[in-house]
């Protein structure tokens, strides 16, 4: 029997008949096959899954013993199958597409000096398109800015994007705080070069900032350097030589009070008193001022120079009040009410005093200060009257 069936047999005798039967399956070699749920050419990320067929165990390249597995990788699957009548192998190859992963190589620096190239390629997909229009893999630039491409495959776009820096030789340039360039006495100045941040600085006076301050005249000069050169420029800074001097003499007395000025100063050409109590200025060399009233003045001095720069003195000046009092050469203490004190009479400029009165034998009889009541009522010290006579 080659056949799958149910046989039967029938078996007779004098005792009667019987019938017996057996089914019969006739088992072939298996033949495997694989199916798969979906396309088997997808993108990263993708999955599909193959499913065995043709026997009644199953054996895959991975290790797995089901009949259907999920894969997501790019790579030829094999399964065995097997029956009691041997065994079969089937394959399926899986094709797995990479999304697209932007990149940009330089043929050479992106920062180069003017008049000079670099080319850009792209990398990671199968189109591209650039920021500038081209649809080349590759392109060559010469100008700063920055440059981005979008790759595009199958399965998407990515972008990828480089900078490019165009540099320009240097250019020296130094500028002041003041112009024209002029140093004042006890001043000083600021030099400062263009702030460019490729440059590198170098000074005549060793500094490497960008801005230096100076406080004597003379020739400065800054060198700029970067990667596509030097430049050198300098400039003259003029010191004045302006100075101011003066006296005055007196500075101090009564009023009114003759002061002469007298002035010292070198290298000026304009000069200018002013004497500090609201009067005239003058533009006399050595003046002479009066001041007829009580105070403290400050009297200065101006100088200016040819190159604008100026220079003051101030000096002080006292001026003190008219001292001025009266006292009498007699008295007649004889309680009439008639001349009978002696009494110190101030009129301007006093401020403290002191007096004591003698006898004409040179005895002190009486002392009286600013303090005291300013009358002698021709009692001494002690309260009791003095004699007649004259008294120093």
């Amino acid at each position: 029997m080659n056949s799958n069936g149910t046989y039967s047999v029938t078996g007779n005798s004098v005792c009667g008949n019987n019938v017996d039967s057996v089914v019969v399956t006739v088992l072939v070699p298996p033949t495997a096959t694989i199916t798969a749920n979906g396309p088997t050419t997808f993108c990263q990320g993708g999955s599909v899954a193959l499913t065995a067929n043709g026997g009644s165990s199953y054996l895959w390249s991975g290790g797995q013993t089901t009949s259907t597995i999920t894969v997501s990788s790019g790579t030829a699957y094999t399964v065995t199958v097997t029956n009691l009548c041997g065994s079969s192998v089937a394959t399926q190859n899986i094709t797995v597409n990479p999304l697209p992963v932007a990149s940009i190589s330089a043929s050479g620096s992106t920062n180069f000096c003017q008049g000079g190239s670099v080319t850009l390629a792209a990398n990671g997909g199968s189109s591209y398109l650039w920021s500038n229009g081209s649809v080349s893999n590759s392109i060559t630039v010469s100008q700063s800015g920055n440059y981005i491409v979008t790759a595009t495959n199958s399965c998407g776009n990515d972008t990828a994007s480089v900078s490019v820096v165009s540099v320009a030789a240097p250019q020296s340039q130094i500028i002041s705080s003041t112009n024209p360039l002029v140093l004042c006495p006890d001043e000083s100045l600021q030099l400062q070069a263009v702030v460019n941040n490729s440059y590198n600085y170098q000074w005549s006076t060793g500094d490497t900032t960008s801005t230096i301050v100076v406080n004597h005249g003379g020739l400065y000069s800054l060198t700029v350097t970067n990667i596509c050169g030097s430049s050198v420029s300098s400039v003259t800074v003029v010191q004045s030589n302006l100075q101011v001097a003066a006296t005055a003499s007196p500075q101090a007395g009564i009023a009114p009070l003759n002061v002469s000025f007298a002035n010292g100063s070198l290298n000026y050409n304009a000069l200018q008193w002013n004497f500090g109590d609201g009067s005239a200025s003058s533009s006399a060399s050595s003046p002479q001022h009066t001041y007829s009233s009580y105070g403290n003045y400050t009297a200065t001095v101006t100088v200016t120079d040819t190159l604008g720069c100026s220079e003051v003195l101030s000096i002080n000046i006292f001026v003190d009040e008219i001292v001025n009092f009266s006292l009498p050469n007699i008295i007649t203490a004889n309680g009439d009410s008639r001349n009978d004190n002696f009494e110190f009479i101030t009129y301007v400029g006093v401020k403290e005093y002191a007096i004591t009165i003698y006898n004409r034998w040179g005895k002190e009889v009486r002392k009286i200060n600013s303090s005291d009541i300013k009358i002698w009522d021709g009692k001494n010290d002690d309260g009791n009257e003095c004699s007649a006579g004259s008294y120093f």
